[in-house]
């Protein structure tokens, strides 16, 4: 019989190509709704397992730094700093700076004590995200500060981490006073300025990213949120070079007819490259996710939003425009009255290209019908009004008028019958028969364009979890998590 102590001494042992494939399966396998705390539980099996977990835990890291909160960040600089004391040993979780590929942090701190020491420990954090063999992809980044009342060891570390060749996403929120010359020398491809001011500042000589030329980052995609063309254009182009030659995709909210008309000068500097125009309008922010990744805003729209103080837009000198995006989000309301109101005027104000070929129009109002309910739905009774009132049979007009268009792309959310699948089908349809019925371009003779009709439902479960994750947050789960987030560090440290 053997003894304990030579049965305490076995270890197994398999090749670490075995245990490799063991976690990255359980990280595609699509029976597994909680796959992070599948992998960190499954971390705390062995060094090895920690090792390979390290891509999936830290792909994405989101910090919401707040005064009570800071210590998530210290924690995250913590394992990105700290090194095994057996350099030596099979697996560990340090080193997880190259296997962080996306980096939202948002900042909301009111006491200056905790301000300095979230700008310190920011700094350092994006000081280790990018070198010569690593660099994140994605940086979103909120902080309603001015540029000249932040930290300098943050400016400079920001500084550098925009230089870094890797990073091709970036999104700016809430800052003001921004140096008009802070994206030269970038190579981000995917730019979204929301809220920000620019101001000719000096920016700072990067030592790790010496720029010998002047050069601006070649964008494909462009987003503005509530923010002006006139602090829009200072940071993407001078003179003599710009950052908009190559753009093709081009986002923007509207919540006023300034925004509206801000859009030109903008939308000049791009026309010969862009292909897809989108424009957001409406409030609510919770349905992004029934929708594709276009609708990345929300708006509010103005009661001074009528046609009257609008000029035509000229969209006929851009070649290569195929397809123009209307977006409504008016989740907090029920009526699709605005929306399409809204849709008409801003549809009827621009001169489309013949290259133009695509519509696609989304609409989105916080509404669960109820089969007991005896009032009938608010878009049922917008589609049955008579002709002469009818805002669809309006829009119907207006597209007929646009001979260039081959296709039109409607999307309603949500239509849903709540806790009745079979309600909800029916529903969908009868809204589909009587759009057709209301939109008679699209049923007439000769060569007509193709109307998609789409109607996305929210998953409730999903809803529902989401819901409970943000009031467990609210109500104070937040310490709680950062307990067990310290446990495991030291379980792993050990």
């Amino acid at each position: 019989m053997n003894s304990l102590s030579h049965f305490d001494s076995y270890q197994p042992c398999l090749p670490p190509e075995i245990l490799d494939l063991f976690v990255d399966a359980l990280y595609d396998c699509p029976y597994i709704n909680s796959k992070s705390p599948t992998l960190r539980a499954c971390s705390l099996v062995s060094r090895a397992f920690a090792a390979r977990a390290r891509k999936y835990l830290f792909e994405r890291v989101d910090l919401r730094v707040t005064t009570e909160t800071i210590e998530q960040a210290e924690d995250i600089y913590e394992i990105m700093s700290w090194t095994p004391r057996a350099l030596g040993s099979g697996g560990h979780l340090s080193g997880i700076a190259p296997f962080i590929r996306v980096l939202s942090v948002d900042i909301w701190c009111a006491q200056r004590s905790v301000v300095v020491r979230a700008e310190n420990v920011l700094s350092a954090i994006f000081q280790g995200l990018h070198g010569p063999e690593h660099g994140i992809e994605d940086l979103f980044l909120s902080y309603e500060e001015v540029w000249g009342n932040i930290g300098l060891g943050l400016r400079h570390s920001l500084s550098d981490l925009l230089r870094s060749p890797r990073l091709k996403t970036l999104s700016l929120t809430g800052f003001l006073g921004l140096p008009t010359m802070l994206l030269v020398g970038s190579r981000i491809e995917d730019l979204t300025l929301d809220s920000i001011e620019s101001d000719d500042q000096p920016c700072f000589y990067s030592s790790r990213y010496p720029v010998h030329e002047r050069t601006y980052p070649q964008l494909k995609h462009l987003s503005v949120r509530l923010t002006d063309s006139d602090h829009v254009i200072p940071l993407l182009e001078t003179s003599t070079t710009s950052a908009l030659n190559l753009v093709s995709e081009f986002s923007a909210s509207i919540d006023t007819d300034d925004d509206y008309m801000d859009l030109v000068p903008l939308l000049r500097r791009m026309e010969k490259t862009l292909q897809t125009i989108s424009l957001n309008f409406g409030s609510g922010t919770h349905i992004r996710t029934l929708i594709t990744h276009y609708l990345n805003f929300d708006a509010f729209p103005d009661s001074y939003f009528q046609p009257e103080y609008l000029v035509p837009v000229d969209l006929s000198k851009m070649p290569n425009l195929t397809e123009i995006q209307f977006t409504y989000d008016g989740s907090s309301e029920v009526s699709y009255s605005d929306g399409l109101r809204i849709t008409i005027i801003l549809l009827s104000m621009l001169c489309a290209p013949p290259s133009l070929h695509t519509l696609d129009m989304t609409f989105i109002t916080d509404h669960t019908w109820s089969p007991d309910d005896p009032s009938l739905p608010p878009l049922i009774k917008t589609l049955t009004m008579p002709a002469e009132l009818n805002g669809w049979t309006e829009l119907n007009g207006v597209i007929a008028e646009m001979t260039m268009v081959k296709k039109v792309v409607m999307t309603i959310c949500t239509i849903s019958c709540k806790g009745n699948e079979e309600a909800t089908k029916e529903l969908s349809e009868r809204v589909e028969r009587l759009m057709r019925t209301a939109m008679p371009h699209f049923s007439g003779t000769g060569k007509v364009p193709e109307l998609v009709l789409q109607f996305p439902v929210a998953d409730e479960d999903e809803e529902d979890e989401e819901e409970g994750n943000e009031d467990e947050t609210e109500n104070g789960d937040e310490s709680k998590d950062e307990d067990e987030d310290e446990s495991e560090n030291e379980t792993w440290l050990d």
